[in-house]
């Protein structure tokens, strides 16, 4: 599954802390995105930033 997080923290171990959008924090494998900054997240690893595009939830 692949989700967009915010970094947190850089952990120097090769690892980071991202904010998944409900406020949960969980531990990702990379470091390659600085904190503060969206990432895209696959298989608990970083992939790549993500635009810092507004999102929206609307229930249908």
């Amino acid at each position: 599954m692949r989700v967009v997080a915010t970094i947190a923290a850089n952990n120097g171990n090769g690892t980071s802390q991202a904010e998944l959008r409900d406020g949960s924090v969980i531990t990702v494998k990379g470091e390659t995105v600085n904190v503060g900054e969206k990432a895209f997240i696959l298989d608990g690893e970083i992939k790549g930033t993500a635009s810092s595009m507004a999102q929206y939830e609307v229930e249908v």
